[in-house]
């Protein structure tokens, strides 16, 4: 994209809009606390001032999450010491941990205006980091629909708007949290399925490894259509793309601690691994903890049914019109008819994927699923809603219901404050309206039709 006047313009209100719609999001969860959530697990609160340079105060809620912060910030700051212990947790994430410390230099620059910055050098610096990633989803997103859709530039602001809102972002932005990339991963099972893949994109795989392990997934599907499709060299040649970052980062930690980095996950609650070890009866191996799930199949089944049922009922006034909508639209045209099916389908596959995982914590695997499809369905529903008021009504029910519902890790899986009520009274009133188009369009529409006839 060229960057002339009107380009660099859009750049500069985009940016506004986005840090705008970052700090509304804070405020919301926070300082005015509409959710009224209770954070009983890793999320804390604290009370913090921050003072500027020419003596004003502002009073805010910090969150702080635990011990996974300070460790998290420790690879910031020392990326090759803690890669030399003998086990750092998050070893196996070495591009995470490099962007992190260029996003510590980034938010330094803030101690320009904030007289107390010491204070705040965990905060700043996440924001900056987690922010670059959701930019980078975003950015994903939309170079990836605008091969199948006609998009013009200011899309990514509905895009933006619907992402920021998500329960996965709206708490990953201000905590050391991965799992916002759970909507890159999404996009790209997605792409694979929809269209033929590049000849670069195992390597760009790999490289995304480096910053998440579950990039293994959109890899694997894109191995598995290459068998289908009988193309078994190429399926090689991308094996070998994808392994080359991955063999770089593993010989340099085999050449500065004589060890490969180990994963914590697999290591401490046997994520997948679990499987092996039951199927060659290590029993010892298998933890038994709170969340875990790995003490057979079908305690592992139940396990994760229990979960399903938890998300939707954590989604349920949301889910329902994403229901309904997706049945007008899949029987209104043909031409999307394939793309909903897509989206069905990768939403199976990640599904059934974690579903092996083995420890759930209250609704978050299976929200990587249920609940991310729900965010790209209603990116669907924006693009192809040629009727200004519905697509509205959909907007408008998205981003108050995902506003204001709590945190999945609440004792009350939905807490019913006036946020949720409002937005469940736009829910139903959206419902009821498409409910009378899909009479009119499916039924009298056709009947008046055929009577002229």
């Amino acid at each position: 994209m060229e960057i002339n006047k009107k380009n660099f313009n859009f750049i500069v209100i985009f940016f506004i809009f986005f840090s705008s719609l970052i700090f509304l999001i804070f405020m919301v969860q926070f300082s005015w606390n509409l959710n009224h959530d209770d954070f009983t697990t890793c999320l804390q609160l604290e009370n913090k001032t921050i003072e500027l340079i020419n003596g004003s105060k502002f009073y805010i809620q910090y969150p702080y999450q635990c011990e996974d912060t300070e460790a998290y910030f420790k690879g910031f700051i020392n990326f090759n010491s803690s890669i030399s212990e003998d086990f750092y947790e998050y070893e196996t994430r070495p591009l995470y941990l490099i962007l992190g410390k260029v996003s510590v230099f980034l938010a330094s620059f803030v101690s320009l205006i904030v007289s107390n910055y010491s204070e705040f050098k965990l905060f700043f610096p996440i924001i900056v980091l987690q922010s670059i990633l959701v930019l980078f989803t975003i950015l994903q997103i939309f170079f990836i629909f605008k091969k199948s859709f006609k998009l013009n530039n200011y899309f990514l602001f509905i895009i933006s708007l619907l992402l920021l809102v998500s329960p996965l972002i709206k708490w990953g932005l201000f905590t050391p949290v991965i799992n916002i990339l759970s909507f890159s991963i999404f996009i790209l099972i997605l792409n694979i399925l929809s269209t033929e893949s590049s000849d670069q994109l195992s390597f760009v795989l790999g490289i995304l490894m480096l910053f998440y392990s579950g990039y293994l997934l959109p890899f694997s599907i894109l191995i598995l259509k290459n068998i289908i499709q009988s193309r078994y060299k190429e399926s090689i040649r991308n094996i070998f793309k994808f392994s080359i970052p991955t063999m770089i980062y593993y010989f340099y930690s085999l050449f500065l601690n004589g060890t490969f980095p180990q994963d914590y996950q697999a290591k401490y609650y046997r994520s997948f691994i679990w499987i092996f070890d039951l199927l060659k009866k290590d029993y010892e191996k298998i933890p038994n903890e709170v969340f875990i799930c790995t003490q057979g199949f079908r305690k592992n089944f139940n396990c994760y049914v229990q979960d399903t049922l938890l998300t939707n009922s954590y989604l349920r006034y949301i889910l329902l019109l994403t229901i309904l909508n997706l049945f007008y639209y899949f029987f209104k045209s043909k031409k999307h008819k394939v793309f909903i099916k897509n989206l069905l389908f990768t939403t199976l596959i990640i599904y059934v994927f974690w579903s092996l995982n083995g420890w759930y914590q209250p609704i978050r695997f299976t929200f990587y699923s249920i609940g991310v499809f729900i965010t790209f369905a209603f990116i669907f529903f924006a693009l192809i809603e040629e009727n200004i008021f519905f697509n509205s009504l959909n907007l408008i029910s998205y981003t108050t219901y995902f506003l204001f519902i709590n945190n999945f890790w609440n004792p009350i899986v939905l807490d019913h404050n006036l946020g949720i009520v409002f937005s469940k009274n736009i829910i139903y009133t959206t419902m009821a309206l498409i409910l009378c188009k899909i009479v009119y369009e499916y039924f009298l529409d056709k009947k008046l039709k055929s009577t002229k006839v």
